[in-house]
């Protein structure tokens, strides 16, 4: 059992400390810089656009996935009076003390979580935030990867980085990918669970990935939409289209609801799974072999804790993990082929998937055939 203390600020994670001078002007620089760059690439691209004398080259209108560019836009003449103008605004920029009792509060335990001895573990769903010692976060921690991970290698990932650096060269945004992120594991506690003061479940968060991710996540938006569009299926991206679709059942006779629950629905995923996935999708839209060699690509996900690399232990480096770039549209795709199974079980206009959670409505019916369709969908 883990000895934990829950942290009640009593006030909303949302609110902003206020910053130092040095800290705000960095930041106000920052800022500012970036905003010049986007303004000279967009001026650049406008007048390139409108220039009818230049030959454009074909691969500057290439796909780019939303990746920014690396390169330092040119200087644009015509916004110089603009950008003195702008960098003398932050040059006069003039500071005064203000304080009231909520921001002295806040100020304070800022500076008593970063000055403790403990470790600060943020809830999965809530806003609580729990204290814990560093070996038993450590221990905990350790505890959640070893359920699903061994210890992998560095040979794992460079073969995955040479694969992504070829697709990167085909698809020619080589120079808009970085190498494989290392960034730590982490975990949250699941404190919205009944079980959370006697068993403490986790969710273990893995921030590493790959920016193929989001070239991943471009093509997979585009699938699960030309699917959705064909199939009609109800796969709903906000409550307000649970609403419309209850609305619409109205008129439906001594209606009785089958609601579910798909449990731990990226860990589930499977490399089985998704290439039946992908060979649904491709039956029912252009998938290319390269767009799918890109989508499993990018489950090749490593984990790292301390500097040692991790792998899945079930499914050998594939791994959907909560964070990464393409993991919702991963989990809509499985979720509209899932929908497309269960047309055989209930009509597809009475069944709908909100991401892990589905709800069915089922007219006119008794026990004995809810629980014959229940039984169904757990086969």
């Amino acid at each position: 059992m883990v000895n934990l203390t829950k942290c009640n600020l009593g006030y909303s994670l949302k609110n902003i400390p206020l910053p130092t001078q040095n800290a705000y002007l960095k930041s106000l620089i920052h800022q500012t810089e970036n905003f010049i760059r986007r303004l000279r690439w967009k001026v650049f691209w406008y007048e390139k656009n409108q220039s009818k004398d230049e030959d454009i080259g074909s691969d500057e209108f290439d796909e780019k996935f939303g990746l920014k560019s690396n390169n330092s836009p040119p200087p644009i003449p015509a916004l110089f009076d603009f950008e003195g103008e702008l960098y003398n605004m932050i040059s006069n920029v003039k500071f005064s003390k203000h304080s009231n009792e909520f921001e002295n509060k806040m100020a304070n335990d800022l500076k008593e979580l970063k000055t403790g001895s403990k470790v600060i573990v943020e809830a999965d769903k809530t806003t609580n935030l729990y204290q814990v010692s560093p070996e038993i976060y450590t221990k905990t921690l350790l505890n959640n990867i070893t359920k699903d991970y061994k210890v992998g290698n560095s040979a794992e990932q460079k073969k995955v980085d040479d694969s992504t650096r070829t697709l990167a060269s085909a698809l020619k945004i080589d120079d808009r990918l970085e190498k494989y992120s290392e960034n730590q594991c982490f975990i949250t506690f699941k404190d919205h669970k009944e079980n959370f003061y006697s068993a403490h479940p986790c969710r273990l968060i893995n921030p590493a990935k790959s920016d193929l991710g989001k070239v991943s996540k471009c093509i997979i938006e585009r699938v699960v939409s030309e699917i959705g569009e064909k199939t009609s299926v109800n796969q709903w991206k906000s409550t307000s289209d649970v609403l419309t679709w209850f609305r619409n059942m109205q008129n439906m006779k001594k209606p009785r609801f089958i609601k579910f629950d798909i449990v731990e629905f990226y860990p589930s995923i499977s490399s089985g799974l998704l290439d039946r996935a992908l060979e649904f999708a491709e039956s029912v839209t252009d998938l290319s072999n390269d767009e799918k060699e890109i989508i499993r690509l990018t489950k090749q996900s490593f984990l790292f804790n301390d500097g040692q690399c991790w792998v899945k232990k079930s499914d050998t480096n594939f791994d959907v993990t909560m964070g990464s770039l393409d993991g919702a549209e991963t989990s809509e795709l499985i979720g509209i082929y899932l929908l497309n199974k269960l047309n055989s079980i209930i009509p597809k206009e009475d069944l709908g998937l909100y991401r892990d959670d589905g709800l069915a409505i089922i007219g006119n019916s008794n026990g004995p055939k809810l629980d014959s369709i229940r039984k169904k969908l757990h086969a």
